[in-house]
């Protein structure tokens, strides 16, 4: 089975992007855009929305030193909360990956309320197809109070309805981190660090590109390695 492959991406209300509406990914995809149009905001929510899902939602915003560095600066929701179960204003993620047998889509929705920060809302919807028809789809889902319940269906029919399964812990997600770290990587050049020294990996495993491009030189080696028509394709696109 292959890596999934992110497919399109939808951001709402991160550092420059109040409604990044869904954006389609290809095998290559260029941004294009004015200063502060919010190039670099798509990229860097994903990341985030990579670290959360990773490493908890605390440690994910310690980049950023604090979570309001980053909700989009002209909203409303910054005021006191409003009722339970309107998640308009929250910080929203949003990703649909896809590989040969499956189809991954992962929601977030981030907010605070008297300086806590929490996952508001959470779904991982995983489909499986064959042939190119749904054959099973099950998903999981957090509510507002930090239940997660699972629903599953098979051939459109349920199998198990509203199975509940556990209390999601504070500040951690319950989509499969596992999928994020196999379909998709980021790298932000940082000229500083380019001819800084960094430790080869010698021993087998696939080399995970490093996010400051440090290891950049290693990584395309290892491609070509793998497969040298991908490499020249790369090389050919630079």
């Amino acid at each position: 089975m292959s890596k999934p492959r992110v497919q399109s991406c939808k951001i709402e209300n991160f550092k420059a992007i109040r409604d990044s509406k869904t954006v389609r990914l290809g095998p290559l995809t260029v941004l294009i855009g004015n200063n502060g149009s919010g190039k670099s905001s798509l990229i860097e929510g994903l990341a985030t929305f990579q670290a959360i899902v990773e490493r908890g939602l605390d440690e994910a915003m310690l980049t950023w030193r604090g979570f309001e560095h980053v909700w989009h600066g002209n909203l409303e929701s910054r005021r006191p909360p409003r009722p339970a179960g309107d998640y308009s204003g929250a910080m929203k993620f949003s990703l649909r990956l896809k590989d040969s047998s499956q189809i991954i889509q992962a929601r977030m929705q981030i907010t605070m309320r008297d300086d806590e920060i929490f996952i508001q809302r959470e779904e991982m919807i995983t489909t499986q197809t064959r042939s190119g028809k749904i054959k099973r789809r099950d998903e999981l889902i957090r509510d507002v109070e930090g239940r997660a319940i699972h629903h599953q269906f098979e051939d459109a029919a349920p199998i198990v309805k509203d199975k509940y399964v556990k209390n999601a812990r504070p500040g951690r997600s319950i989509i499969d981190a596992e999928a994020f770290r196999q379909g998709w990587q980021f790298i932000a050049l940082a000229p500083q660090t380019m001819g800084a020294p960094v430790p080869q990996k010698r021993t087998r495993g696939a080399i995970r590109l490093a996010r400051d491009g440090s290891n950049i030189a290693e990584f395309l080696l290892d491609i070509r390695k793998i497969d040298r028509q991908a490499f020249a394709g790369i090389l050919e696109t630079l």
